[in-house]
């Protein structure tokens, strides 16, 4: 029979398993119940016992260990005929059998315990390593992945807004994310109360290359801003990329233009002129307007005016339209202007200047001039144009510029005394026009200043409106305010705009020397046929040498900048023997030599015959120059050696190097 528990084959006959020792009829084997002893002893012989063997159908106790081999000796016909039509009538073979049946469950039951065990420990395992991970993980947040880009608007006034969803973050990694180092101690870059959570919060930007003013088209940069110190606090590993979006879907409005009830009015001078504006419109504000520059105009300036469409929203939904353009150009006209060259001039009006140019200047010789003083051959001699740079120079009470523009025209003649007072000298009238406007295609001026300048005649006590000397004109009234006006001359008197100062005697070309000689013999004769009297006369005139000094310091006052003095000598007597015959030295000075061309030179101021006016010897009559060549070497060259260094030719080193 098979037994119920294990499923062993058993003989019928037989009362407990021979593998398990599970009884197997109740009915038959009531001997071994109820605590029968022999039940306990029998039992056993399914459990593995081997010291029980099945004889029959009662268990007997077996051999001792060291017999139990002899069920093994049985020769194989014996033990093959022992097993027929399924049943085990070889009671040594069935002991054999219920002995290997034993070991075999004691073998597979120590094998199946081992294997728990190790199981067992290797998913112990597994959960250290599982919790080790999850203590130590750090959550990844792919940041781009809760960014949202939206533009709302109308097209070409677009605003974008950029979002990161915080709130989802958090709801998916607010309980994973936890602080490290100091932080988690409260010791770190955490403010109170700050979680991890938070604190990637605060330091993750996303920034955007525009906002607003946006376009159906139009491509927008975003880009990341993560900082570092966020990795120093919290276990988190943060993904994201830069990137773009495309602007798309922005409303279309209906146009109208905004500028159709903006009046532009120009006035005032240019080019000072001032633009104002206002708006007519019921639509928007004269508010909602400005302008780039509104002072300091000139005809053909262009100007601005922009509409101010930080309000095109709720414009948009109140009218259902906005401005085709928020800008609008406007070109400067209409002004008066000031002139600024000559060329702006008409020939009429420039007519019209040298006329009263001419009327001035006889105007005032014939008022100022004594009798034994006339004016001849007046002639134009150029023209000079100053434009003030900055209008509020003029306007400045403590400015330089006192008119914003004017126009000189310059006439020169030649002033004589008929009492020989001073040499014929030519002088240079400069008439001042102040303030010269343009009209449409008329000009006027608001002042008449007259003649400009004042200068002493030939070194004498005589003097006169205007100037003896060009270059002195050019640098008073044109050099020394550059800083101010914005200058021009011509028509010839541009020349003196280009002197080039002179460093050495050598400088000086041989045929401006004979010029100066000559020049300086006659000063020279001029003065004796004027001064001397009483039967004093001077003998033949010789040149002496020359001595050239040069300042030390140059400065934009070309008098200051050399001297040349040209030294003659004579031998002066008197026919009524009043006194001996005296050598005198005659030393004739120039300030300020200039070169105009290459083949033109001048001299800024002629200071003429030196030396105090001194006696000769014996007598009261009295002559100007010097009597002592050493003297004359210690006054003129000696006493100025602290500003100027000098030069000498050979023949005046007698009296001192």
């Amino acid at each position: 029979m098979t037994c119920k528990n294990c499923g062993a084959y058993n003989a019928d006959d037989a009362k407990f398993c021979m593998v398990c020792g599970t009884p197997l009829n109740e009915n038959n084997n009531q001997e071994y119940k109820n605590g029968s002893p022999d039940y306990e002893k029998y039992a056993s012989a399914g459990t593995g016992n081997r010291h029980f063997r099945q004889i029959g159908n009662a268990y007997t106790p077996s051999q001792e260990k060291g017999h139990e081999n002899t069920f093994r000796q049985q020769d194989d016909a014996t033990n093959a005929s022992s097993w027929q039509n399924g049943q085990a009538n070889n009671p040594y073979r069935q002991a054999q059998t219920v002995n290997y049946g034993q070991e075999a469950m004691e073998s597979r039951n120590h094998k199946k315990l081992g294997m728990i065990i190790v199981g067992a420990a290797a998913v112990l395992v597994l959960l250290v390593v599982f919790l080790i991970i999850r203590i130590n993980a750090r959550p990844t947040i792919n940041l781009n992945k809760y960014l949202t880009i939206e533009t709302t608007g109308y097209n070409g006034y677009g605003k974008v807004s950029v979002m990161i969803d915080w709130n989802a973050i958090e709801a998916k990694y607010g309980k994973k994310l936890h602080l490290k180092g100091k932080s988690a101690k409260g010791k770190g870059n955490t403010a109170s109360g700050e979680t991890a959570f938070s604190r990637i919060r605060d330091n993750v930007y996303i920034n955007c290359d525009k906002y607003d003013h946006l376009s159906n088209g139009d491509k927008i940069a975003y880009t990341w801003e993560v900082k570092d110190s966020i990795f120093d606090d919290v276990k988190v590993k943060l993904k994201y990329k830069d990137g773009e979006s495309k602007v798309s879907k922005l409303e279309e409005l209906e146009t109208f233009d905004a500028f159709a009830d903006v009046v532009v009015t120009f006035e005032g001078f240019a080019p000072d002129g001032t633009a104002s504006f206002t708006y007519n419109g019921n639509v928007l504000n004269s508010g909602d307007f400005s302008c780039d520059k509104t002072t300091g105009l000139s005809n053909g300036d262009v100007i601005k005016i922009t509409w101010d469409d930080s309000n095109i929203d709720s414009l948009a939904m109140s009218l259902g339209k906005v401005p085709a353009s928020a800008e609008k150009e406007y070109t400067v006209s209409g002004l008066d202007e000031y002139v600024g060259t000559y060329a702006d001039l008409s020939e009429d009006f420039i007519k019209t200047l040298r006329s009263e140019s001419e009327d001035t200047i006889y105007a005032y010789t014939a008022g100022h001039y004594d009798s034994t003083s006339a004016l001849s051959d007046l002639s134009y001699a150029g023209y000079m144009v100053r434009l003030v740079k900055d209008p509020n120079e003029y306007y400045s009470f403590f400015g330089k510029a006192d008119s914003f523009n004017d126009v000189y025209i310059i006439y020169s003649g030649t002033v004589k005394s008929s009492e020989g007072y001073f040499r014929p000298t030519r002088v240079y009238y400069p008439v001042r026009f102040k303030n010269v406007i343009k009209s449409g295609d008329q000009f006027s001026y608001t002042d008449n200043l007259g003649i400009e300048g004042y200068s002493y005649i030939d070194g004498s006590w005589s003097s006169t409106n205007g100037y003896t000397n060009p270059v002195i004109c050019y640098t008073e009234i044109i050099e020394a305010y550059r800083d101010v006006y914005k200058t021009e001359c011509g028509d010839g008197f541009e020349k003196y705009e280009a002197a080039e100062e002179l460093t050495k005697a050598a400088d000086i070309s041989e045929d401006y020397k004979n010029t100066l000689y000559a020049d300086a013999k006659d000063i020279i004769e001029t003065y004796a046929a004027k001064e001397y009297k009483d039967g004093t006369v001077m003998g033949e005139l010789s040149v002496l040498g020359e001595y050239f000094l040069l300042a030390k310091t140059q400065s934009s006052d070309y008098v200051q900048n050399n001297r040349y003095i040209i030294v003659y000598s004579a031998t002066v007597s008197n026919t009524e023997g009043k006194f001996e015959p005296t050598v005198v030295y005659f030393p004739v000075e120039y300030d300020g030599l200039v070169k105009l061309t290459d083949d033109e030179y001048m001299v800024t101021a002629t200071k003429g015959l030196q030396g105090y006016k001194m006696s000769f010897p014996g007598s009261f009559i009295g002559t100007q120059g010097y009597f002592d060549g050493q003297v004359m070497f210690s006054e003129l060259i000696t006493a100025n050696r602290d500003n100027y260094t000098y030069e000498m030719t050979e023949n005046l080193k007698q009296f001192g190097e």
